[in-house]
């Protein structure tokens, strides 16, 4: 499958799945966890939003915890993370197929 056909599978899926355990998640919180996902499947995960912002110039991530960005020059601290340094080391594993 493409993107779009997986995505338009696993929105159906992911909205379903949300109903049955009960989840008490908004429209909003879905979109939210759902575009996560996508990221991770499709992107770069956690970086992905900072890869869609043209006035980032540079992203450093140091550690899990600690993700900067540059942008006009100057270092900026992020509030990405990921979830442990084997999740660093996929999404860096993944850039290297590009």
């Amino acid at each position: 499958l493409d993107e779009n056909q997986f995505s338009d599978q696993l929105v159906p899926l992911a909205e379903e799945l949300c109903r049955r355990r009960g989840a008490d998640l908004t429209d909003a919180e879905q979109q939210r966890l759902l575009g996560s996902v996508l990221d991770e499947v499709f992107g770069l995960g956690p970086l992905e939003p900072l890869l869609g912002d043209p006035s980032i110039t540079e992203i450093l991530v140091n550690s899990p915890e600690e993700v900067f960005i540059e942008r006009r020059g100057r270092l900026e601290r992020t509030p990405v993370r990921f979830a442990d340094q084997k999740h660093v080391m996929r999404i860096i594993q993944r850039t290297r197929r590009w």
